[in-house]
């Protein structure tokens, strides 16, 4: 269950904010879109991507939080001394739709509201719930700052497919650019049938008019020509989104290189292996690059960004780098990345086991296994491919377990929540 709170805390913070749009009943009755989620924009603006909020009087509505069939509802009330102030209840929200019974209580938060202008209300709200008031607008880790945009009227839903017109730095129509959900290159050696070059996820061509329509209706979203080398990683909102068409303007694209570096393996005359890295713009994965030894490649407009960096042998790491305007071509600063420390055991004996209970709830130690071949593996209830891979497991147990092979599994307790075998 904990390894939903922070989800549910951030599509709470979501709902929240609808609440909290009054000060004016009668301009705030009706339907809105989100607009803007700050901090962590995307990552919470997800969340809520398809929501309607739908506030009437006192109460408001919150349809498809996280898909979530059920809407969040609410009231809200306002402070008379200070019409900024806004107290928001929620009703509690089952979340039994994900396959467990998850739920997220009833609470209150007391919030800061703003009628920006006719078309636009902006709240900020604490985290956690018992957090105070927040003064003002700024986001930061303890304060969500919320913008909701009327829906146009009449507005039921959200359109099942948009129109995308693309267009070159002077304004023509850009026939033949590539509208996709993600663009990647995987560089294997080992594998034959691996295509080269830059390649698309779910993807649509713009025509002679420069349009294109589509029902990938949610980021991230990279439109790029090939023939004039631009592109755009374009911004959109549900609330840009709502009329049903996207305007991008392209720019110049750049080649970014840079390559993972970890002193650690070369130390110990090991190479970095697999690495993967990723570039992304205002919390979206945008391209992303694979390579065998440590290889960086992406293409981008000039901006800044994050490029996210890890490896089958390193941590995880992120860094920001600034794309200057006018460069086709920028070499960024090697990434150093820490070394598992499992790599770094690799040809060395396995170290000992400390404070691994067996199902029995006896002691495993390593040590009582001398002379027969042990496999290994580290896994979790909550990893999918670590559970798909047990019935090999078992079956390797079943066939060579009398030929001397013995199978630990080890189960991570990253929540500290399993405490029994059962």
């Amino acid at each position: 269950m904990s390894r939903f709170i922070p989800i549910l805390v951030l599509c709470l913070f979501l709902n929240i904010t609808s609440g909290a749009e009054p000060a004016a009943k009668s301009k705030l009755d009706g339907t809105w879109v989100f607009d803007s989620v700050k901090p962590s924009e995307f990552g919470n603006l997800n969340r809520a991507w398809m929501s309607l909020v739908v506030i009437e009087g006192d109460s408001f509505s919150i349809s498809n939080i996280m898909r979530n069939p059920a809407p969040l509802k609410g009231k809200f009330a306002f402070d008379k001394a200070n019409p900024k102030h806004v107290d928001i209840a929620n009703e509690e929200l089952d979340f039994s739709y994900f396959g467990g019974p998850f739920k997220w209580a009833a609470s209150k938060r007391k919030g800061l509201y703003e009628f920006a202008d006719e078309g636009r209300i902006r709240i900020a709200i604490p985290d956690p719930s018992d957090g105070p008031r927040p003064t003002d607008f700024k986001p930061s880790s303890n304060v969500h700052v919320i913008e909701l945009c009327r829906a146009p009227k009449g507005f039921k839903e959200f359109p099942k497919e948009i129109t995308v017109t693309v267009v070159s730095a002077d304004g023509k129509p850009v026939e033949g650019a590539t509208v996709a959900t993600s663009m990647y290159q995987r560089i294997d050696t080992k594998q034959k049938d691996s295509k080269p070059g830059w390649q698309y996820g779910e993807f649509v061509k713009t025509g002679v008019d420069g349009t294109a329509k589509t029902s990938m209706l949610e980021p991230p979203w990279i439109i790029r020509d090939e023939k004039t080398k631009e592109m755009a990683f374009p911004k959109a909102t549900p609330a840009a989104l709502a009329g049903g068409s996207l305007r991008v303007v392209l720019a110049p694209e750049c080649r970014i290189v840079s390559s993972i570096q970890c002193g650690a393996m070369a130390k110990a005359g090991l190479s970095v292996g697999w690495t993967h890295s990723q570039i992304y713009s205002n919390g979206l994965p945008l391209v992303s690059f694979s390579h065998p030894d440590g290889k960086i490649e992406f293409l981008a407009p000039s901006g800044t960004y994050t490029v996210e960096a890890y490896g089958e042998n390193l941590h995880r790491r992120s860094v920001e780098v600034t794309i200057p305007a006018g460069q086709s071509e920028y070499e960024m600063k090697p990434i150093e990345l820490k070394a598992s420390a499992m790599a770094l055991m690799k040809g060395k004996p396995a170290p000992e086991f400390v404070d691994v209970m067996g199902w029995s709830g006896k002691p495993v130690r390593l040590a009582d296994l001398k002379g027969q071949y042990v496999l290994i593996d580290f896994w979790g209830y909550w990893c999918g491919p670590c559970v798909a891979a047990m019935p090999v497991l078992i079956e390797l147990h079943e066939k060579f377990h009398d030929k001397g092979l013995t199978v630990v599994g080890v189960h991570v307790d990253i929540d500290g929540d399993v405490d029994t075998a059962a």
